[in-house]
């Protein structure tokens, strides 16, 4: 009993950790599908790329998608988590509600709280990166016909954004959430799951350059296949909690206790 006890107790730390590493695999994915599309026939015929410039084209695909990743990176920061706080926050947080009784202090208390409302937190952030993703996703399939290569290009920055802050905040929400005797388990995952995006990536090319190599379908299967992943992920940041970590720096230690217990299958009040 003890065992099977032992084997089950972080499923749902493995099941948040599968979940958030989808928006791993998407850049995995966008990092290798963008150069593979330009290479085919039909889009170089379909956008008028000439032969001299096919490579220029194929490198800013690739480029501005890492650009806007640059960007969606620094971004999350500010979103997914407070600045400010620290790991003394929650021995801090019943002494600075305290002065903040006082007349004079009150107004700068309000001014702070204001400031970090501002932080929505992990999960949140993940869902609206990732919502921001597929806006570009959108953008890349529909391109063609009087929808030229601008869509191509703006949806790989807005793609980029996306997968960017996904990048920077997945590996923090799973290691916040994650015990220790698993956590270098599941964060070492990341490599793997980039590795995955970039061989999905890879296969589906060839596949359209073996079996489907004239009509729009050449670009749009693959750029459209992203938001599989997407919606996976998507939907699955509904059914896991947020970061117990990010909710004591928040001062919701209650909150932060029922995620804790929710993520080990335990008791609130179990002591182990």
């Amino acid at each position: 009993m003890m065992q099977k006890d032992t084997l089950y107790q972080n499923i749902r730390v493995y099941w948040l950790a599968f979940i958030a590493y989808w928006g791993i695999v998407l850049f995995g994915y966008d990092t290798g599908v963008g150069g593979g599309v330009v290479q085919e026939t039909y889009f170089q015929n379909a956008f008028g790329v000439d032969a001299k410039h096919k490579n220029d084209v194929s490198s800013d695909v690739v480029s501005v998608l890492q650009a806007g990743a640059f960007f969606g990176a620094l971004g999350s920061a500010p979103i997914s988590a407070d600045v400010r706080a620290s790991s003394d926050h929650a021995r801090s947080s019943h002494v600075h509600s305290m002065r903040c009784l006082s007349p004079a202090i009150a107004p700068r208390c309000a001014r702070r709280a204001d400031r970090s409302a501002a932080a929505i937190g992990r999960r949140w952030t993940l869902l609206i990166f990732t919502t921001v993703f597929s806006v570009g996703a959108i953008l890349q399939t529909i391109a063609g016909g009087s929808r030229g290569l601008g869509y191509v290009y703006a949806g790989r920055v807005v793609a980029g954004v996306g997968i960017g802050a996904i990048s920077a905040v997945a590996p923090a929400y799973v290691s916040e959430c994650a015990p220790k005797d698993v956590r270098g388990r599941i964060t070492g995952l990341f490599q793997i799951m980039v590795a995955i995006g970039v061989m999905l990536s890879y296969f589906i090319n060839l596949g359209i350059s073996l079996h489907e190599p004239s009509g729009p379908q050449v670009w749009r299967i693959p750029f459209g296949f992203q938001l599989v992943p997407a919606g996976i992920m998507a939907l699955g940041l509904l059914t896991v909690t947020e970061s117990p970590r990010w909710l004591a720096s928040k001062g919701r230690p209650d909150d932060a206790l029922a995620a804790l217990a929710y993520l080990r299958r335990r008791h609130p009040d179990d002591d182990s």
